[in-house]
Protein backbone atom coordinates (compact mmCIF):
# COMPACT_ATOMS: atom_id res chain seq x y z
CA UNK A 1 0.00 0.00 0.00
CA UNK A 2 2.91 2.35 0.66
CA UNK A 3 3.74 2.22 -3.06
CA UNK A 4 0.43 3.92 -3.77
CA UNK A 5 0.53 6.30 -0.81
CA UNK A 6 3.93 7.53 -1.99
CA UNK A 7 2.48 7.73 -5.52
CA UNK A 8 5.03 5.30 -7.02
CA UNK A 9 7.68 7.96 -6.60
CA UNK A 10 10.80 7.02 -8.55
CA UNK A 11 12.93 8.08 -5.60
CA UNK A 12 10.90 5.95 -3.17
CA UNK A 13 10.89 2.85 -5.40
CA UNK A 14 14.60 3.11 -6.15
CA UNK A 15 15.39 3.64 -2.48
CA UNK A 16 13.51 0.48 -1.52
CA UNK A 17 15.42 -1.53 -4.12
CA UNK A 18 18.78 -0.02 -3.13
CA UNK A 19 18.38 -0.26 0.64
CA UNK A 20 16.62 -3.60 0.93
CA UNK A 21 17.41 -6.98 -0.60
CA UNK A 22 14.55 -6.86 -3.09
CA UNK A 23 14.20 -7.40 -6.79
CA UNK A 24 10.87 -6.02 -7.96
CA UNK A 25 10.61 -8.72 -10.60
CA UNK A 26 10.23 -11.32 -7.82
CA UNK A 27 7.56 -9.34 -5.97
CA UNK A 28 4.13 -11.04 -6.14
CA UNK A 29 2.27 -9.00 -8.74
CA UNK A 30 -1.11 -9.87 -7.25
CA UNK A 31 0.04 -8.01 -4.12
CA UNK A 32 0.39 -4.90 -6.27
CA UNK A 33 -3.14 -5.40 -7.63
CA UNK A 34 -4.49 -5.99 -4.10
CA UNK A 35 -2.76 -2.83 -2.86
CA UNK A 36 -4.30 -0.93 -5.80
CA UNK A 37 -7.75 -2.20 -4.83
CA UNK A 38 -7.19 -1.11 -1.22
CA UNK A 39 -5.98 2.28 -2.45
CA UNK A 40 -9.12 2.66 -4.59
CA UNK A 41 -11.24 1.77 -1.55
CA UNK A 42 -9.38 4.41 0.45
CA UNK A 43 -10.03 6.96 -2.31
CA UNK A 44 -13.72 6.04 -2.52
CA UNK A 45 -14.04 6.51 1.24
CA UNK A 46 -12.59 9.99 0.75
CA UNK A 47 -15.26 10.68 -1.87
CA UNK A 48 -13.26 10.27 -5.09
CA UNK A 49 -15.42 9.17 -8.05
CA UNK A 50 -14.66 5.76 -9.58
CA UNK A 51 -13.38 7.31 -12.81
CA UNK A 52 -10.87 9.41 -10.84
CA UNK A 53 -9.78 6.35 -8.86
CA UNK A 54 -9.17 4.36 -12.04
CA UNK A 55 -7.26 7.20 -13.72
CA UNK A 56 -5.08 7.72 -10.67
CA UNK A 57 -4.25 4.02 -10.29
CA UNK A 58 -3.53 3.78 -14.03
CA UNK A 59 -1.10 6.72 -13.79
CA UNK A 60 0.60 5.07 -10.81
CA UNK A 61 1.04 1.85 -12.79
CA UNK A 62 2.63 3.98 -15.54
CA UNK A 63 5.07 5.45 -13.02
CA UNK A 64 5.93 1.96 -11.79
CA UNK A 65 6.70 0.99 -15.40
CA UNK A 66 8.90 4.06 -15.87
CA UNK A 67 11.03 3.17 -12.85
CA UNK A 68 11.05 -0.59 -13.48
CA UNK A 69 10.64 -1.24 -17.22
CA UNK A 70 9.68 -4.88 -16.63
CA UNK A 71 6.34 -3.48 -15.38
CA UNK A 72 5.81 -1.26 -18.45
CA UNK A 73 4.05 -1.96 -21.74
CA UNK A 74 2.07 -5.22 -21.70
CA UNK A 75 2.30 -5.70 -17.92
CA UNK A 76 1.06 -2.17 -17.35
CA UNK A 77 -1.92 -2.88 -19.64
CA UNK A 78 -2.65 -6.10 -17.77
CA UNK A 79 -2.46 -4.29 -14.41
CA UNK A 80 -4.64 -1.41 -15.63
CA UNK A 81 -7.23 -3.23 -17.74
CA UNK A 82 -6.69 -6.97 -17.35
CA UNK A 83 -5.93 -7.13 -21.09
CA UNK A 84 -3.74 -9.81 -22.61
CA UNK A 85 -1.78 -9.04 -25.78
CA UNK A 86 -1.83 -11.50 -28.66
CA UNK A 87 0.38 -14.50 -27.83
CA UNK A 88 4.01 -14.19 -28.89
CA UNK A 89 4.97 -17.07 -31.19
CA UNK A 90 7.85 -19.29 -30.06
CA UNK A 91 9.63 -18.35 -33.28
CA UNK A 92 10.10 -14.80 -31.98
CA UNK A 93 11.45 -16.03 -28.67
CA UNK A 94 14.00 -18.20 -30.47
CA UNK A 95 14.97 -15.17 -32.59
CA UNK A 96 15.37 -13.02 -29.46
CA UNK A 97 17.58 -15.72 -27.98
CA UNK A 98 19.76 -15.83 -31.10
CA UNK A 99 20.07 -12.04 -30.94
CA UNK A 100 21.13 -12.31 -27.29
CA UNK A 101 23.81 -14.81 -28.29
CA UNK A 102 25.08 -12.58 -31.12
CA UNK A 103 25.20 -9.44 -28.99
CA UNK A 104 27.09 -11.12 -26.15
CA UNK A 105 29.21 -13.67 -27.99
CA UNK A 106 32.44 -12.25 -26.56
CA UNK A 107 31.09 -11.35 -23.10
CA UNK A 108 31.53 -13.17 -19.83
CA UNK A 109 28.02 -14.25 -18.83
CA UNK A 110 27.02 -14.16 -15.16
CA UNK A 111 26.43 -17.70 -13.95
CA UNK A 112 24.90 -17.22 -10.51
CA UNK A 113 22.39 -20.00 -9.81
CA UNK A 114 22.80 -21.66 -13.20
CA UNK A 115 22.67 -25.28 -11.97
CA UNK A 116 19.70 -24.59 -9.69
CA UNK A 117 17.83 -22.79 -12.48
CA UNK A 118 18.58 -25.71 -14.80
CA UNK A 119 17.13 -28.15 -12.25
CA UNK A 120 14.05 -25.99 -11.83
CA UNK A 121 13.50 -25.56 -15.58
CA UNK A 122 13.89 -29.27 -16.32
CA UNK A 123 11.39 -30.06 -13.54
CA UNK A 124 8.67 -27.98 -15.25
CA UNK A 125 6.06 -30.22 -16.87
CA UNK A 126 4.81 -27.53 -19.25
CA UNK A 127 7.32 -24.68 -19.35
CA UNK A 128 5.80 -21.38 -20.46
CA UNK A 129 8.84 -20.75 -22.64
CA UNK A 130 11.04 -23.29 -24.33
CA UNK A 131 14.60 -21.98 -24.35
CA UNK A 132 17.38 -24.56 -24.36
CA UNK A 133 20.82 -23.01 -23.95
CA UNK A 134 23.62 -25.12 -25.37
CA UNK A 135 26.10 -24.13 -22.65
CA UNK A 136 25.78 -24.17 -18.87
CA UNK A 137 27.19 -20.66 -18.51
CA UNK A 138 24.11 -19.30 -20.35
CA UNK A 139 21.50 -20.91 -18.07
CA UNK A 140 21.19 -18.02 -15.62
CA UNK A 141 20.70 -15.28 -18.19
CA UNK A 142 18.35 -17.41 -20.28
CA UNK A 143 16.13 -18.70 -17.48
CA UNK A 144 16.16 -16.13 -14.67
CA UNK A 145 13.37 -14.06 -16.30
CA UNK A 146 11.19 -17.18 -16.62
CA UNK A 147 11.78 -18.09 -12.98
CA UNK A 148 11.19 -14.50 -11.81
CA UNK A 149 7.86 -14.49 -13.67
CA UNK A 150 6.91 -17.79 -12.01
CA UNK A 151 7.63 -16.26 -8.59
CA UNK A 152 5.83 -12.98 -9.39
CA UNK A 153 2.76 -14.88 -10.63
CA UNK A 154 2.65 -17.13 -7.57
CA UNK A 155 3.50 -20.32 -9.45
CA UNK A 156 6.60 -21.01 -7.37
CA UNK A 157 8.57 -19.50 -4.52
CA UNK A 158 11.94 -17.78 -4.53
CA UNK A 159 13.22 -20.51 -2.20
CA UNK A 160 12.44 -23.18 -4.81
CA UNK A 161 15.75 -22.20 -6.42
CA UNK A 162 17.58 -19.62 -4.30
CA UNK A 163 18.46 -19.23 -0.64
CA UNK A 164 18.06 -15.91 1.06
CA UNK A 165 21.80 -15.55 1.55
CA UNK A 166 23.55 -12.20 1.90
CA UNK A 167 24.72 -11.13 -1.51
CA UNK A 168 22.20 -13.21 -3.47
CA UNK A 169 20.28 -10.15 -4.65
CA UNK A 170 23.52 -8.51 -5.80
CA UNK A 171 24.36 -11.51 -8.00
CA UNK A 172 20.78 -11.81 -9.27
CA UNK A 173 20.88 -8.15 -10.28
CA UNK A 174 24.03 -8.86 -12.28
CA UNK A 175 22.17 -11.60 -14.14
CA UNK A 176 19.08 -9.42 -14.66
CA UNK A 177 21.11 -6.43 -15.86
CA UNK A 178 23.40 -8.42 -18.20
CA UNK A 179 20.90 -7.73 -20.99
CA UNK A 180 17.92 -5.77 -19.70
CA UNK A 181 16.04 -5.94 -23.03
CA UNK A 182 16.20 -9.75 -22.99
CA UNK A 183 15.19 -9.91 -19.34
CA UNK A 184 12.24 -7.56 -19.84
CA UNK A 185 10.93 -9.31 -22.95
CA UNK A 186 11.16 -12.83 -21.52
CA UNK A 187 9.88 -11.77 -18.08
CA UNK A 188 6.82 -10.08 -19.58
CA UNK A 189 6.11 -12.88 -22.01
CA UNK A 190 6.46 -15.53 -19.28
CA UNK A 191 4.40 -13.58 -16.74
CA UNK A 192 1.52 -13.09 -19.18
CA UNK A 193 1.63 -16.78 -20.11
CA UNK A 194 1.47 -17.74 -16.43
CA UNK A 195 -1.56 -15.45 -16.01
CA UNK A 196 -3.25 -16.94 -19.07
CA UNK A 197 -2.91 -20.42 -17.53
CA UNK A 198 -4.80 -19.36 -14.38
Amino acid sequence: MSLFKFEMSAEYLSRIENEFPILWEFFPIFEIKTAADRFKLFLSQKGAPEETQNLLVKSLYQRLGLVFPTYADEIEKWLSYGQFPPPIPEFFIREWYQELLREHSEARWPEYGSKRLHSWMTSQKNPVISINPDAEYRYSVAWLPVFAAAVASGNTSFEAVFDRKPGAVFFLRQVRDFDSRWFKAIFQCSLLRYFAQK
